[in-house]
C-alpha cells in the first residue's frame, strides 16, 4: 500500500524516455488508476492502451497482455 501513499521522487530524466505506454485495465471502476489514464493520454510521446479486464490483467487476459507488451516492444 504505501506505493499508492507514499509519492516518488522524479530527477528529469524521465523526460529521456522517448517511448512511454500506459496500459490501463478498463473495467477496474473506480479507480484510480483512470484518473493517470486521462492525465496522460493527451501528452506527447505517451501511447495508452486499454484492457477489457479488471487490475490483473495477467491474470485474466494473458494472451492478450502479452500480444500488446510483445507489440509494444517491437516498436
Amino acid at each position: 500500500m504505501r506505493c499508492l501513499i507514499e509519492g516518488v521522487t522524479l530527477t528529469g530524466r524521465e523526460a529521456d524516455v522517448a517511448d512511454r505506454h500506459y496500459i490501463l485495465a478498463e473495467r477496474n471502476k473506480p479507480s484510480i488508476f483512470w484518473e493517470e489514464y486521462e492525465r496522460v493520454s493527451g501528452r506527447p510521446g505517451w501511447q495508452c492502451h486499454t484492457m477489457p479486464t479488471k487490475h490483473d490483467v495477467m491474470v485474466e487476459a494473458p494472451e492478450a497482455l502479452a500480444d500488446l507488451l510483445q507489440d509494444i516492444s517491437a516498436g
